[in-house]
């Protein structure tokens, strides 16, 4: 049994039907609002506006004299609440809809910096390989093209080695960017002196 106290609101969104008022001075089931007699209202009718098996509130309507409500009246209050519920739920759906654009919008954004970003950091690294490996291309046709002493051979030897040493690097951090970017790499945190650093 529901206590007499609640609300008038409440009361109709708990029922499942219109909630009729004969006179409010001599209503029992739920808390009248003193507004409601201050105003002289005396009969009324409440129907819940519900959305989706959701309440929303509820429909109301009163009279300054005592009066009894057909079934067509109820019927045709119910109908409008019906109307009400279906309007709500679009505005609602119709949020929603701009919200998940808007999030959509963003994310495309996003996606667009990123795929930027990995062609400009994609042109980079190709101008980097290019500028080793021509180096290492230049210095080995020099010794395969010309006659050169030892210690020229040598001297060019050392800059291929280094070409190669700055290959190898690139290409082991093109590894560790990716082992990152899947989640395989383990990072080891640990305390750095930048001020040694940039002293050495």
């Amino acid at each position: 049994v529901r206590e007499a106290n609640e609300s008038q609101m409440a009361y109709t969104l708990a029922a499942s039907e219109p909630v009729v008022v004969v006179n409010f001075q001599r209503e029992s089931r739920f808390r009248v609002l003193p507004m409601l007699l201050e105003k002289g209202l005396v009969s009324g009718v409440s129907v819940s506006i519900t959305t989706l098996n959701r309440p929303f509130g509820i429909l109301t309507i009163n009279t300054t004299r005592q009066r009894t409500f057909t079934e067509d009246e109820l019927h045709f209050l119910q109908a409008v609440a019906g109307i009400l519920a279906v309007a709500i739920e679009r505005k609602r759906a119709e949020n929603e809809l701009v919200q998940a654009l808007a999030s959509l919008r963003t994310a495309n954004e996003q996606l667009e910096h990123t795929n930027q970003a990995q062609s400009n950091f994609v042109s980079i690294v190709s101008h980097e390989f290019r500028t080793t490996l021509t180096g290492i291309q230049g210095f080995s046709e020099l010794i395969r093209d010309e006659d050169f002493s030892l210690e020229e051979i040598k001297e060019y030897a050392a800059d291929i080695n280094t070409d190669a040493r700055r290959l190898t690097c690139m290409i082991c951090e093109l590894l560790d960017l990716n082992r990152m970017k899947s989640g395989q790499m383990l990072l080891n945190l640990e305390q750095v002196d930048f001020n040694a650093i940039i002293m050495d």
